[in-house]
């Protein structure tokens, strides 16, 4: 059996670093297509998707175990639908 180097490891942590920053680059690519579609919808479509947002997050999480799941992140889509609902009926169109 091969023993686990130093090498390795440095290997290992810089490939789950690459992973890491891929993936932060697709979140906010999602967020920023996220926020363009909102900008497009009217009112009464985004208050019905807060509503089937805050349904498919809870069935979304019961993908995933308890230890898992953190809720507090997927709070953050629904913030942003919230914070378009606002502007919008701030300054209607």
């Amino acid at each position: 059996m091969n023993e686990y180097t130093l090498e390795s490891a440095r290997a290992d942590i810089q490939a789950l670093n690459q992973e890491r920053i891929a993936l932060l680059n697709r979140t906010m690519a999602t967020e920023a297509l996220m926020k363009a579609l909102l900008a497009q919808l009217d009112l009464d479509v985004l208050e019905v998707l807060e509503e089937r947002y805050d349904t498919r997050v809870i069935a979304a999480m019961q993908q995933l175990s308890p230890e898992l799941q953190r809720e507090h992140l997927w709070v953050h889509y629904l913030e942003k639908i919230q914070e378009v609902i606002a502007l919008r009926r701030q300054t209607p169109r």
